[in-house]
């Protein structure tokens, strides 16, 4: 799998079984600014699990060394590499890899990846449309400060909402004690940094949008938000009945951005009732809360400290294509693979394109069909197969080679010479492999007195009447040689290309 793709299913897992862990031990406490700090953290702490892995060692008494990838390798490497060697290894991957890893990861890249990204982009789209949503509403409403807040009159019926140190709400219908609460509960929105929080939670969400527990954490976050704003208000000593009527009567009637504090939310029960309950005990809360950090540490252990993936990390492993970077159909492909510290018998080697014959670092792969082939490379460990290392290369089909005779592809030729020529020749072109392509038939087509003569040989040899035939050409006469067809190295037919000549002399 894609390690990006890899990563990011992590993340979310991660992240969900916080959340979880959060709503089971956590969430029901009136504790609020723990809860907020805890709803902002699991997504920091999932990224942290999800993407920094630790060292543990399979076995103790096992010294590590780094895993480095080596293409084009000549010699087999069955033992520790000096540093010289290392730095040397270091530099070919620098060198060499770049281009090959670029061609691989672009094929390999999966579709879902692709579609992930293209939703991202659409949700990213979505938040600056946002924040140009409330940009506009600054521009184009009448703006006064109060405090450190700045009022933005809207005539539209929409509850008032914050951003940042903005208040938008609708003066008309508002009595002043109403909207003095109504500041009051914007003001805490505002000190207590509200806004920020929704932001980075639009940015969690351009990677976890298809995560329903990111969408429940979300709304968790934003319930916390309104029971401190609640809170604070009441804490400055507002008739707790008053305010709850303010509640009731702000309904929305239009959506707002959802970057910004609602006012009036469709939680608004919700916060009626919490304002009734009382604290619980502060030790009870500090309990639940320690409780939930072994869940950390136990997906920890799980995405960050994964042993067979450190297991891959005590070797040096090497899967190299003696040729080029390129598997081909129908040839024998040969791989030189080694691992240090480790005895060739113990090596196993497989594929999921193909078959693999060989020993002691020298191998044949007969790759089935044209893509991709993965070649895993094993350490066999008490009976059990340990995964070292995984490789991929592009499978090809050879390409069809060129139809010459007498070393020609075309133009002007003396009888004399075509008719030393003794057969038609299918030569592959600037090809790394030594690969034999042998003409199984061809026609030979002039013109004769007006008419189109056709004779043809079942073989690469020019038959004797073909040859006669060339002895009867006058000079400027044309002679064409096609229906060509060649056996390849793997037994297939494939037509090749016409000749088109003309007698010089």
């Amino acid at each position: 799998m894609n390690n990006l793709l890899l990563h990011l299913v992590e993340f979310s897992i991660t992240l969900s079984v916080l959340y979880l862990a959060f709503r089971l031990l956590i969430y029901r406490e009136r504790f609020h600014r723990l809860n907020r700090f805890i709803l902002l953290a699991i997504p920091g702490i999932a990224l942290l699990v999800a993407t920094v892995k630790i060292n543990l060692p399979a076995d103790l008494s096992n010294q590590f060394t780094g895993i480095v990838t080596v293409r084009n390798l000549q010699e087999t490497i069955l033992t520790v590499p000096s540093p010289d060697t290392k730095k040397k290894i270091e530099s070919q991957i620098t060198d060499k890899q770049t281009d090959s890893a670029g061609n691989e990861n672009d094929l390999k890249l999966p579709y879902l990846l692709i579609f992930l990204a293209f939703v991202s982009t659409i949700m990213l789209i979505r938040v600056v449309r946002q924040n140009l949503l409330v940009l506009h509403l600054i521009k184009t409403c009448r703006v006064y400060p109060d405090g450190k807040l700045r009022i933005v009159e809207i005539t539209r019926e929409l509850s008032p909402f914050s951003y940042f140190n903005y208040v938008f709400l609708n003066p008309q219908n508002l009595e002043k004690s109403e909207i003095r609460d109504i500041l009051a509960h914007e003001y805490i929105h505002y000190i207590q940094r509200h806004s920020r929080d929704n932001l980075y939670l639009e940015v969690v969400g351009l990677f976890q949008w298809f995560n329903p527990f990111y969408w429940l954490l979300r709304t968790s976050l934003k319930e916390t938000h309104e029971y401190l704003a609640d809170e604070g208000v009441l804490n400055q000593g507002t008739d707790k009945s008053n305010y709850q009527a303010l509640l009731l009567n702000q309904v929305a009637e239009c959506p707002v951005p959802a970057i910004t504090c609602n006012f009036s939310q469709s939680l608004t029960k919700k916060r009626i009732i919490m304002m009734q309950k009382s604290k619980k005990s502060m030790q009870r809360t500090l309990m639940r809360f320690f409780a939930f950090l072994p869940v950390i540490l136990l997906l920890a252990l799980i995405f960050s400290c994964n042993i067979q993936t450190r297991e891959k990390e005590k070797y040096v492993a090497s899967v190299s294509p003696t040729k080029m970077n390129v598997l081909y159909l129908g040839v024998d492909n040969p791989l030189a693979i080694a691992v240090s510290s480790v005895s060739p018998e113990q090596i196993v080697v497989e594929s999921d394109n193909g078959d693999i014959t060989g020993n002691l670092g020298n191998y044949i792969m007969h790759p089935k069909r044209p893509g991709t082939a993965k070649i895993k490379v094993f350490k066999v460990k008490k009976g059990n197969k340990v995964l070292l290392k995984e490789t991929y290369f592009r499978v090809k089909t050879v390409p069809d080679p060129i139809a010459m005779i007498a070393g020609c592809k075309g133009g002007e030729i003396a009888r004399d010479r075509l008719l030393d020529a003794k057969n038609v020749q299918a030569v592959l072109q600037n090809f790394d492999f030594d690969l034999t392509f042998r003409v199984t038939e061809f026609t030979i087509s002039t013109v004769i007195n007006g008419s189109l003569k056709n004779v043809s040989s079942k073989s690469s040899e020019i038959s004797e009447e073909q040859k006669d035939l060339i002895s009867s050409l006058k000079v400027g006469s044309p002679v064409f040689i096609q229906h060509v067809k060649a056996a390849g190295p793997d037994g297939t037919i494939r037509p090749l290309n016409s000749i088109s000549l003309k007698i010089s002399e």
